[in-house]
């Protein structure tokens, strides 16, 4: 992102700056918020707001203080929790064999007395 990019911005939100009123010491190379300083006047710096997104749902996510890196981290968790809920139901499923008949070789179902 440019200075160039930022007053684009800007002014197709409504307000009316130029690039070399918009002051970056380098371009933004990262997704996330920015803070920019505006030069409107010799006297008047503004501060604003850049939000670097791939798509508007992301600058929306990004905008709510969340990140895409949040977000799958969040879905992560929720697999992990998913599948540690099936080998507890695994695990519940060998505890119900325990109490299965015994049927030796010869092929009687009869229970086996302890």
């Amino acid at each position: 992102v440019t200075p160039r990019d930022a007053a684009e911005v800007a002014n197709a939100g409504g307000f009316s700056i130029e690039r070399r009123q918009v002051v970056l010491t380098a371009p933004i190379k990262e997704l996330g918020l920015h803070e920019v300083r505006v030069h409107l006047h010799p006297e008047v710096d503004a501060a604003i707001k850049l939000n670097v997104a791939r798509s508007t749902e992301e600058a929306e996510l990004q905008a709510s203080g969340k990140s895409i890196q949040d977000l799958a981290a969040e879905e992560d968790e929720a697999h992990e929790f998913e599948i540690a809920e099936l080998f507890d139901d695994i695990g519940a499923a060998t505890d119900d064999d325990e109490g299965l008949m015994a049927v030796d070789e010869s092929g009687d179902n009869e229970e086996q007395p302890e």
